[in-house]
């Protein structure tokens, strides 16, 4: 993991996202993020329970990105 980043909303939710370090694989991650929830989750209050986790694996990296450039008039 190489940080967590926390989102609290007026009515109540929020979103914790955990971001990890280039070339973990994020399978394996998300089962770690599902069993720590697991273990976090008898610890919340009753109507948390009530309501549910939800656990996701997201993936918003750019995995390749390309810029070209002409100098002269001639397009590439």
């Amino acid at each position: 993991m190489a940080y967590m980043q926390g989102n609290s909303t007026s009515d109540g939710r929020t979103s914790i996202n955990v971001i990890l370090n280039v070339g973990t694989d994020p399978n394996i991650a998300a089962l770690d993020v599902q069993n720590r929830v697991s273990i976090a989750t008898p610890l919340l209050p009753d109507d948390v329970k009530r309501l549910g986790l939800v656990t996701r694996k997201r993936t918003s990296s750019i995995l390749l990105l390309v810029a070209m450039y002409s100098p002269g008039e001639r397009t590439v």
